[in-house]
């Protein structure tokens, strides 16, 4: 194997621990040398029953002091009873911390009794002593459907539809208007992107509108489930045409005097707005293909529809605007096209969106290690680095740290100390350490926990030794140095025959 590269001796230890530059003292956790049957457990109590909601439907929750031995047959131990029609079918199912059972889509307005077995173990070998019965009584599930979102932009090519929620509703009526471009500003002021729709509203609002389509939709959503859905727009004709439309529904067969209504624009006009204190950079592109859009007419308007400040996108796509206390909607107008942006809302509406990822902090702490997995009796090496929330390093300062063994008992506290900015700690585990899901909880002064996981599991990694040795004398920098390369698994056998790559 040829490598461009300078002199060079080492040796590598591949799948197996990652050797520091900084040799760091260990630390023990003595707590756990002991044999895991010796450890003191809680015992093993009912703490709670309850209705919650889980994945948008009712589930009755039954909660444990410790988790639960997900070997035994829970549903020998634990019985769901209606109080009128008997026992229940289904089945409790065990969370992923093994902590709670849980009963999905229990009927509405029903009186249950739970009753859970004396005999029901616990993972930690404990089990509950006695026998628990609770009654309790599920909430009453009324039918309701309402639009997901407010003031929508559809690109012209409809792929999926306009968003809808919907409980326990079959089918909906729907009646779309379009906006006519002379009273859309005026519209717009009055409008305030509701979510619903009165009578009384209706015979102002609806002057500067045309009814274009009315339809039956068919939602069928999941029994007592809250879902999600799209009413299909991509074959209706009359919503084929660009503009900003009005959409107002209603549960099939009933007459209510206010109604589900949302606002929608159809349009290849994609509008983005960078506030600043002084100005408004506004950039224009069309959805389809991302294109900038030049010559789009922009106008800045005031919570009565007056034109406050109005321009033109350049080449790029770009225009500048003065920032204005008093503006409240930016239009953006392309021939038949409309897009819209509302200043008083937030600056973008994420709730359709799966945004969720690590909470931010005032004081970042990025915690990372060379494996998230250790077998029993190794030694965790974990790192972290303090940062301010806009990525920049801050003061050293000591962390306080709890390590959390995965029953939920804390195995050790420590006060972590950086050395130059950086902390790093090694943890011994015990050869008998509990397996599972472990955590290192941090606290960095301000009360507020964060958490770093890993695994801990039985498990035999692949290891193999690397030694690559070249020329003892100096090389050229671009020159080619061949490297001889010796490798061996750690258990004996040699690695005559494997591919090396890099």
């Amino acid at each position: 194997m040829k490598k461009r590269n300078t002199r060079l001796l080492l040796s590598m230890l591949i799948g197996g621990s990652l050797l520091s530059a900084t040799l760091l003292p260990v630390l023990p956790l003595q707590a756990a040398e002991a044999p895991a049957t010796s450890q003191v457990s809680k015992p093993l109590t009912i703490i709670d029953l309850s209705e919650l909601q889980i994945d948008n439907a009712a589930a009755l929750v039954l909660t444990f002091s410790q988790p639960l031995d997900d070997k035994q047959d829970i549903a020998q131990k634990v019985r769901l009873t209606d109080d009128k029609q008997g026992r229940v079918d289904g089945g409790w199912e065990l969370s992923a911390n093994r902590k709670t059972l849980r009963f999905r889509h229990p009927e509405p307005s029903r009186h249950f009794t739970v009753t859970v077995d004396a005999g029901l173990r616990a993972a930690s070998g404990e089990t509950l002593a006695a026998d628990y019965s609770q009654k309790i009584a599920t909430l009453d599930i009324q039918p309701m459907v309402g639009f997901a979102s407010r003031g929508s932009l559809l690109p012209l090519r409809i792929t999926q539809g306009l968003p809808v929620l919907a409980l326990n509703v079959d089918q909906v009526d729907v009646d779309f208007f379009r906006i006519k471009n002379a009273g859309l500003a005026e519209f717009l002021s009055q409008w305030n992107y509701g979510n619903n729709l009165s009578s009384w509203q209706s015979q102002e609002l609806l002057k500067s509108s045309q009814l274009v389509y009315s339809g039956r939709f068919e939602l069928n959503p999941a029994r007592n489930t809250r879902e999600k859905l799209q009413l299909p727009m991509r074959d209706i004709t009359a919503l084929q045409q660009p503009g900003v439309y009005l959409a107002v529904m209603k549960q099939a067969g009933t007459y209510r005097y206010s109604q589900p209504a949302t606002l929608f624009t159809l349009s290849d006009i994609g509008l983005s707005l960078h506030r600043f204190p002084t100005r408004f950079e506004l950039f224009t592109q069309s959805l389809a293909d991302g294109q900038p859009l030049s010559g789009v007419s922009v106008r800045l308007l005031d919570e009565k529809g007056q034109v406050l400040q109005s321009g033109t996108s350049d080449s790029t796509g770009h225009l500048s605007l003065k920032a204005d206390e008093k503006g409240k909607l930016l239009l953006a107008i392309q021939g038949e096209q409309t897009s819209m942006i509302d200043l008083a809302r937030p600056a973008l509406d994420l709730a359709e969106f799966p945004v969720a990822g690590p909470q931010g902090y005032d004081k970042q702490l990025f915690v990372f290690g060379p494996r998230d997995i250790y077998r029993p009796g190794e030694t965790v090496i974990v790192n972290a680095l303090l940062r301010d929330a806009d990525g920049h390093p801050l003061p050293a300062q000591p962390i306080k740290a709890e390590l959390v063994q995965p029953d939920g008992q804390v195995m050790r506290t420590f006060v972590w100390q950086p050395e130059a900015g950086f902390y790093q700690q090694r943890l011994a585990l015990s050869a008998s350490a509990m397996t599972g899901d472990w955590m290192l909880r941090l606290n960095t002064g301000d009360n507020l926990k964060r958490e770093w996981k890993f695994h801990v599991e039985d498990f035999l990694p692949e290891r193999m030794a690397l030694t690559l040795k070249n020329d003892p004398q100096p090389q050229a920098a671009d020159a080619s140095v061949e490297f001889g390369i010796e490798g061996r698994y750690l258990y004996g056998a040699p690695a005559a025959g494997n591919t090396l790559q890099g």
